[in-house]
């Protein structure tokens, strides 16, 4: 962990309240619905579990849904305490029409809607909570989220400690961190940054600006070095970090600050503004997942990537010891699945490695299923299993679920918002199905394993 990031993570815990994850889940406010009507799947096979979003979450502009992950990788035994099976997701703000690039036709957000005009303003990423269990007052299962968001801490112009959302100053007319894939081991949260390597986070230090729960009236936080108090404010929604001694956090009662960074030692020679990828450098870290089948556990990283003229490369994917990177003191070099990948296209979304099987899931777009791909290392080479495995819409990051032996993603697509979406209805259904449906879900593992 970078020093000064260490002395400023220990400013903002001394300011502001800490909650654990079981809190957050225990004040979860939104809803997840099981083996609900959505359908991005349309033609190919149902997966075995599927959870709806709410309705606000499900068409959603802003929040693009992208890396998955889970107690099964965060724990060895899958357990968090009491607290039941934990799936979590990442979301980055892919529209943000106060952007100077933003290709929005809309326009750019006036300086009157930047203040006032919440979707105007980069949030960066958020992570995603979600808990299923029985519920003990009534005995039938429930599915309960609550969404966090991910910052990074500075110290402002007058000395205070302050933070911003992910994608931070360092790039203040990009995108930022895409999130296209996450990883919780222990008490760390590992987010994929494309161009950078990894953003680390820690469970211990999620921040609470609500602690009484009630969003109308602003709590007490702890003071600053300078013994200045401070509050902070859950409901508007335009700002963030410290102003005037309030808190703002977007709106969001939870915030998690990042604790450290893996950057890349060798230089990125991909082509920037291009899906297209180079065979030599550092590797893009499109999407990450953890292999708890070896000894080590180990973290896998691959590449999204679009072949096109002078950039034949579909993506590499490789492993990393996660203890070793966990306790960097020197560079850690790639071990094992370095190789590329065989999909003439590219398009991998999201890989998982169990058992010497590395799945892959790639996207089609919106105009026709996803394909999950099986491989298996021979001869110093990947080499494809069987025939892909169609599957969702929008297809994304990977998780294995080892004690149900599931194997999870989740969808991006809002419903409605492509061209291909409406398009693409099926003729046969007289109520226009949209097949752009943002759902969580999880095929079996034992089911995907045995199609031929």
């Amino acid at each position: 962990m970078n020093a000064e990031t260490t002395r400023r993570v220990t400013r903002l815990d001394s300011v502001l309240p800490k909650s654990g994850v079981h809190k957050l889940l225990a004040g979860a406010n939104r809803d997840a619905r099981p083996w609900c009507s959505r359908d991005p799947f349309g033609t190919a096979p149902d997966p075995d579990l599927k959870y709806c979003l709410e309705n606000d979450d499900s068409v959603s502009r802003e929040w693009i849904p992208q890396g998955f992950t889970g107690v099964s990788d965060a724990k060895d035994n899958e357990l968090w305490g009491d607290a039941g099976n934990i799936q979590l997701f990442a979301s980055n703000d892919g529209w943000d029409p106060g952007r100077e690039d933003d290709p929005d036709p809309g326009g750019d957000c006036t300086a009157g809607e930047l203040e006032s005009n919440d979707a105007c303003n980069q949030k960066g990423v958020r992570v995603t909570f979600v808990q299923s269990r029985t519920n003990p007052a009534t005995g039938s299962p429930e599915v309960k989220y609550r969404h966090v968001l991910l910052a990074w801490t500075y110290v402002n112009s007058a000395d205070h400690i302050s933070f911003d959302g992910l994608h931070a100053s360092e790039c203040p007319v990009q995108k930022g961190v895409h999130a296209g894939g996450i990883v919780w081991y222990g008490n760390y949260l590992y987010v994929a940054d494309t161009r950078n390597g990894l953003r680390v986070f820690d469970m211990r230090y999620i921040m609470d600006l609500n602690p009484d729960g009630d969003a109308s009236t602003n709590d007490a936080m702890g003071a600053d070095s300078d013994g200045v108090k401070t509050t902070a404010d859950v409901q508007d929604k335009t700002k963030v970090g410290r102003h005037n001694n309030v808190w703002y956090s977007f709106g969001y009662r939870y915030v998690m600050p990042q604790v450290a960074a893996w950057r890349f030692k060798a230089t990125q020679s991909n082509p920037k503004g291009s899906y297209a990828c180079v065979s030599t450098g550092a590797p893009k870290a499109s999407y990450i997942s953890l292999d708890r089948s070896t000894v080590p556990d180990r973290l896998i990283m691959g590449e999204y990537c679009r072949p096109e003229s002078g950039y034949p490369s579909t993506g590499r994917v490789a492993s990393y010891p996660v203890a070793d990177l966990a306790g960097r003191s020197a560079d850690v070099p790639a071990q094992g699945w370095a190789n590329y990948l065989p999909m003439t296209n590219g398009g991998a979304q999201g890989a998982a490695a169990y058992d010497g099987t590395l799945y892959v899931n790639e996207s089609k777009g919106t105009d026709e299923p996803g394909n999950l791909w099986r491989h298996e290392w021979s001869d110093g080479r990947l080499v494809p299993i069987g025939q892909a495995v169609k599957t969702a819409r929008g297809a994304e990051d990977l998780y294995v679920e080892r004690g149900f032996g599931r194997l999870w993603s989740v969808s991006e697509h809002r419903p409605g918002a492509a061209a291909d979406c409406t398009a693409n209805r099926d003729p046969s259904d007289p109520t226009g199905t949209d097949y752009c449906q943002r759902v969580l879900y999880g095929h079996k593992s034992t089911w995907i394993d045995d199609r031929p």
